[in-house]
């Protein structure tokens, strides 16, 4: 087919419409090369979003990864307190029946009760009897330990290492000694009180109250006063003497305004499970 079939008027507007097809091709940012025609801006901006992707990418992930570990030390917090709990509850429960291993029977040896002060008024002031034995204390072993040489400070930090590590018969042997060593000294009243510790974590409830009325009675002023009151309340009511521990946790909380509050809160408490007067 030749120019000549078309239609003239056909002929001329292809000859007119040619430059601007070119022209049109010519300006084309794209180009008819597909490398020349790439833009550098659009480039630039898909490797900064694909960049950006890769680090919200690797962001997402530690957040879980915080998120995992964050989860399992709640998990472990919360059996840990459920633990703690279950604990507290078992030992509180103990003392309020008075059983278990090292709290006297039935029937066994007790403490004497509280003596009636002048005008029938109960005073925790009572003499327990310091030879009294509980069946728990007849049957373990005594262990005998030597006070290293040093200064009282450093056979009193002996003593309470092996508190600390609970090697409580060994503890008890070593505060025994160093009560006698230092019957008058600064750290005195302290020994008394850890010495009553020791039988109290054993369950030997006599001896405890024993220890912790002795210790009150040799300071009643002193800055373990308030402890020594509120742990001869706990081991009386342990051995079932409601009256006896009523009276110590009230003298406490009489007498000693200014004691720490967790010591005045557990002992409110243990008056409400006693139902003291």
């Amino acid at each position: 087919m030749t120019l000549r079939r078309f239609h003239p008027v056909l002929l001329a507007g292809l000859v007119l419409a040619a430059p601007s097809i070119a022209d049109a091709q010519r300006y084309d940012p794209r180009g008819s090369d597909p490398v020349a025609g790439v833009d550098p801006y659009r480039e630039r901006v898909e490797v900064r979003l694909n960049a950006m992707e890769s680090e919200l990418r690797s962001v997402t992930g530690k957040v879980e990864d915080m998120t995992y570990n964050v989860r399992r030390l709640q998990d472990r917090l919360d059996k840990l307190v459920a633990d703690v709990d279950f604990r507290l509850t078992s030992i509180e429960r103990a003392l309020r029946e008075g059983g278990g291993a090292g709290a006297p029977a039935a029937g066994g040896a007790t403490p004497p009760a509280a003596s009636a002060a002048g005008g029938g008024e109960r005073s925790a002031d009572t003499t327990l009897s310091a030879g009294t034995r509980s069946p728990a204390t007849e049957q373990r072993p005594q262990a005998n330990v030597t006070l290293p040489s040093g200064s009282a400070m450093d056979q009193y930090a002996f003593a309470q290492q092996l508190m600390s590590q609970t090697r409580y018969a060994e503890a008890e042997s070593a505060f025994k000694q160093f009560i006698q060593k230092h019957p008058d000294g600064q750290l005195a009243d302290n020994a008394r009180y850890w010495l009553a510790e020791t039988y109290y974590v054993r369950r030997e409830y006599p001896e405890a109250a024993s220890m912790f009325l002795e210790s009150y009675q040799k300071a009643p002023s002193g800055s373990k006063a308030p402890d020594n009151l509120l742990k001869l309340g706990l081991s009386l009511s342990a051995l079932q003497k409601k009256q006896e521990a009523c009276v110590a946790l009230d003298k406490l909380l009489r007498d000693h305004g200014n004691a720490d509050s967790r010591i005045r809160q557990r002992a409110e408490q243990e008056r409400s499970q006693l139902a003291c007067g």
